[in-house]
């Protein structure tokens, strides 16, 4: 893409932008029914623990696999689209958006340890976090909190930082290629010059022609 932006062939970006999108939907939604398919093999790798948690333990591993099934696509996504925004020479975007978006999302996951010490968190929810949260988690694994932290909790703040930077690159994205030079101008440009270049050298021949006859008389 870098070498289609750099000449402003909008048409062509366009399509390795389509091209690449459904790519990564398709390898994504085959990771996805494998990730899920994968959870038929926990009770076999926990058949050797007899423990009084290992029930819970299956079970929280059910959580996680829901909500990790679902953001295969979501990731597959984000990575292509940061890919051709970077390849649009705009890694300085990519860079910052990831820090700030970790950032916040790194704060709200350390205030969910306490969400009573923190209001603001609890006044101000991150998007999406609790519906991600509650298709994850089972009714049996409410009681599994620690410190006011579960595993679906930690998947689903993972899960809305993979959708800030797809919405980041996605919009950046967008930009690159709208603010694009379409490539029919780039042609028309190039085949105006031609053009003119060949006026150029045609009038040079002829002025060169009509030069050597005033002189041959």
């Amino acid at each position: 893409i870098a070498k289609y932006s750099a000449i402003g062939d909008k048409k062509n970006t366009v399509l390795l932008t389509k091209r690449l999108t459904q790519i990564a939907i398709v390898v994504g939604l085959i990771s996805s029914g494998f990730t899920y398919l994968s959870k038929f093999l926990v009770p076999f790798l926990l058949k050797g623990d007899v423990g009084s948690g290992s029930h819970e333990v299956i079970k929280l591993t059910y959580d996680a696999l829901k909500i990790a099934s679902f953001q295969q696509p979501l990731v597959a996504l984000t990575l292509v689209a940061e890919a051709l925004v970077t390849g649009c020479r705009a890694f300085q975007w990519i860079a910052a958006t990831t820090t700030i978006i970790g950032s916040i999302i790194s704060y709200y996951m350390i205030s969910a340890l306490d969400p009573v010490a923190n209001s603001f968190t609890t006044n101000f929810p991150l998007p999406f976090l609790n519906i991600i949260n509650n298709s994850g988690s089972s009714s049996s694994s409410s009681s599994s909190i620690i410190n006011g932290m579960t595993v679906t909790k930690v998947w689903s703040h993972i899960t809305v930082l993979f959708i800030f930077r797809l919405f980041a690159a996605s919009t950046r994205l967008v930009y690159e290629i709208i603010n694009m030079k379409d490539d029919n101008d780039t042609c028309d440009s190039n085949n105006y010059n031609n053009s003119s270049s060949d006026r150029s050298s045609d009038s040079s021949s002829d002025s060169s022609s009509i030069s050597s006859s005033n002189s041959g008389e």
